[in-house]
């Protein structure tokens, strides 16, 4: 499910699988994701932009994070989450990032 402001000319622009869903609002991807996932058995990854994570934050109860060992100079886009919410379950350690699995408490 592609969540973006330019659904409905996305939708006829391409040749997309038929399983290639497009909306323009969070009620509208709560709807088709419903409609897809009815026993909710699946696993939904959202990857972002920032208002999207920030939207869906509060309905999340695992996150995958990537975090790597670089400063980005004006950076315009931060991930505020209040982390003591939040339980390290998995950590991998990489040369140049780390990748962590999170749990809601």
């Amino acid at each position: 499910i592609v969540l973006t402001k330019k659904a409905a000319t996305l939708d006829y622009k391409f040749e997309f699988p038929t399983n290639v869903y497009f909306v323009e609002s969070l009620l509208a991807l709560r709807i088709v994701l419903g409609n897809i996932n009815t026993d909710n058995s699946k696993e939904v990854f959202c990857m972002g932009g920032a208002a999207t994570y920030q939207a869906l934050l509060p309905q999340v109860d695992t996150m995958y994070i990537t975090h790597t060992n670089s400063i980005v100079k004006n950076g315009d886009a931060f991930f505020n989450v209040d982390w003591s919410e939040w339980d390290v379950e998995e950590i991998e350690f990489g040369d140049r990032c780390t990748f962590a699995k999170y749990v809601r408490t």
